[in-house]
C-alpha cells in the first residue's frame, strides 16, 4: 500500500511538471507570436511614416521651385518694367530738354538777330 501511494504521487507530480511545462511551452509561443506581429506592426508603421516623408519631402521640394520659378518670373518681368519705363522716362526727359534747349537758342538767336538788325534802329512813323 506504501508503494501505491509514493506511485500515485509520483504520478501526480510528473503530470504536474508535464502540465506547467505545456503551460509555460504555450504562454512563450503567443508572447513570441505577440511580439513578432509588435515588429510586424512597428516596420509597417516605420515604411509608411517614411513614404509620407518621402512624399511630403518631394511635395516640399516642388513647391519650393515653383515658387522660387514664379518669384524668378516675376522679378525678371518687374525688373524688365522698370527698366522699360526708366528708358521712356530718360527718352521723355531727354527730349524735353533738347527741346527746350532748342527753343531757347531759337529764342536768343531771334532776339540776337532782331537787336542786331536795322529795325532797332529806325523809330516807328
Amino acid at each position: 500500500m506504501g508503494m501505491g501511494m509514493g506511485m500515485i504521487i509520483t504520478v501526480i507530480t510528473v503530470i504536474t511538471a508535464i502540465t506547467v511545462i505545456t503551460a509555460i511551452m504555450v504562454i512563450t509561443v503567443i508572447t513570441v507570436t505577440i511580439n513578432t506581429v509588435n515588429t510586424v506592426n512597428t516596420v509597417i508603421t516605420v515604411t509608411i511614416n517614411t513614404v509620407n516623408t518621402v512624399i511630403t519631402v518631394t511635395i516640399n521640394t516642388v513647391n519650393t521651385v515653383i515658387t522660387v520659378t514664379i518669384n524668378t518670373v516675376i522679378t525678371v518681368i518687374t525688373v524688365t518694367i522698370n527698366t522699360v519705363t526708366t528708358i521712356i522716362a530718360l527718352r521723355v526727359i531727354t527730349a524735353i530738354s533738347n527741346e527746350d534747349i532748342i527753343n531757347m537758342m531759337l529764342i536768343t538767336a531771334t532776339a540776337r538777330d532782331y537787336l542786331c538788325s536795322d529795325a532797332t534802329l529806325r523809330r516807328p512813323p
